[in-house]
């Protein structure tokens, strides 16, 4: 289960906007959203970036930790 949809309305951003700043299609965003698909490692860091939060944010129940620095200055 992930919280690309929660994530997004509690910080007030639009998907249109996030796709811009991505380069993620509105398509695909859907997609990820409902969980059709799941973002690639590069395009989860990419919504990571515009949302300004990090991917346990998103995926809290990952058993998987990835380390990766995204410049956010946590």
């Amino acid at each position: 289960m992930n919280r690309i949809k929660e994530v997004i309305q509690e910080k007030g951003l639009r998907g249109n906007w996030i796709c811009e700043r991505t380069g993620i299609s509105t398509t695909d965003l859907s997609s990820y959203i409902v969980e059709r698909r799941k973002p690639n490692h590069e395009k989860l860091i990419k919504l990571c970036r515009a949302m300004s939060c990090s991917i346990k944010d998103i995926y809290p129940n990952s058993k998987r930790i990835i380390s990766y620095d995204l410049g956010l200055g946590e």
